[in-house]
C-alpha cells in the first residue's frame, strides 16, 4: 500500500510512517472517538443489529439497508468496485469494534487498490466533489 499518497489525497500529511502508524490512527478513532461516541449507545446497537438481521435474512421484506461504505460520491453504490460491504452474517455486530476495524481495514486496502488501479482518476473526482459541494450522487 502506498498510504502516504492514499492520505496526500484526502488531505492529511503525507510523511511515511509506515502502515502501522496509519493504521493505529483508524484503531484509535474507533476505539477513543465513534466507540465511545456513537457504538456505546444503546439505541443505535440495536438499530445496527435488528437492520443487520433484517438486511441478510430479507425479513421483514426489503425493510432494511445493507451496512455499506462506497469509496466515491455516489449516494447508491454500482457494481465498480468502490463500495465495501460489512457481512453476510445476520448477527455481525458493527458496534464491535474488532469487526467494524476488520470493515475499516477492508475499505482502506481497497481505496489503496482504486488509487493504483485504472479508477484512480474516478477516485480523485469524487473526492474532489465531496471536497467542493458534499458531491452525493
Amino acid at each position: 500500500m502506498n498510504w502516504p499518497l492514499t492520505l496526500e489525497l484526502i488531505g492529511a500529511p503525507a510523511e511515511d510512517n509506515g502502515w502501522i502508524v496509519h493504521f493505529d490512527y483508524a484503531r484509535h478513532e474507533q476505539i477513543n472517538i465513534l466507540q465511545p461516541a456513537m457504538y456505546d449507545d444503546t439505541g443505535l446497537k440495536w438499530l445496527l443489529r435488528v437492520n443487520q438481521f433484517s438486511y441478510v435474512t430479507n425479513f421483514p421484506c426489503g425493510a432494511a439497508q445493507a451496512v455499506e461504505l462506497t469509496l466515491s460520491s455516489q449516494r447508491r453504490p454500482v457494481e465498480d468496485g468502490c463500495t465495501i460491504g460489512f457481512s453476510d452474517f445476520p448477527f455481525a455486530d458493527l458496534a464491535d469494534v474488532k469487526r467494524r476495524m476488520a470493515f475499516v481495514l477492508k475499505a482502506a486496502a481497497q481505496f489503496d487498490d482504486l488509487l493504483h488501479s485504472d479508477q484512480r482518476g474516478q477516485i480523485e473526482r469524487s473526492i474532489r466533489e465531496i471536497a467542493l459541494d458534499g458531491g452525493v450522487r
